[in-house]
């Protein structure tokens, strides 16, 4: 019960995803710059670093022989994860329900990786994200007149959700 009550980071991410949702709708709206774009994306994963010292990827645990990073490499090494993820995830949305499938299936990974780890906060989280996909995926692939694309204000918002949760 007292890890359901512990929803700081959730307010941080909150923002992250309106401010992604926006920015995306604005490109969707108007074709945003990528520069622009690609500023904002580095500000919001900046925010969620500084949120959240515990965002920053500063140990590999061992892969590829490396543990501990030291703190000026992880700040970049996380900020150019982040921008990959969200990119990554906003470039395969032209392929029908590509990005939805994939993101409910690391979804599904993810809910049961913070269940076991007793992060409910995040699994309730990964949880609403299945929710919202499993029918956009089933018009996407089982839709016999018309796709959809989630646009950038959905992909945009994916790739921020999926880079909070990586």
């Amino acid at each position: 019960v007292d890890s359901l009550l512990d929803i700081g980071n959730l307010f941080a991410i909150f923002c992250i995803m309106t401010i992604m949702l926006f920015i995306g709708l604005a490109d969707d709206i108007t074709s945003l710059s990528a520069r622009g774009r690609f500023f904002i994306e580095i500000i919001a994963i900046s925010i969620l670093m500084v949120n959240d010292s515990s965002f920053v990827i500063d140990d590999f645990h061992g892969l590829w022989g490396v543990h501990k990073i030291p703190l000026y490499l992880a700040v970049p090494l996380t900020i150019v994860a982040g921008v990959g993820i969200i990119n990554a995830i906003n470039l395969i949305d032209g392929v029908d329900g590509l990005s939805s499938g994939y993101c409910i299936f690391a979804c599904v990974l993810f809910a049961l990786f913070f269940y076991m780890s007793g992060m409910y906060v995040n699994l309730i989280l990964a949880l609403a994200v299945i929710g919202g996909l499993i029918p956009f995926f089933m018009h996407n692939v089982f839709g016999k007149y018309s796709k959809m694309f989630i646009g950038d204000a959905g992909t945009l918002l994916l790739g921020a959700v999926m880079a909070y949760f990586v």
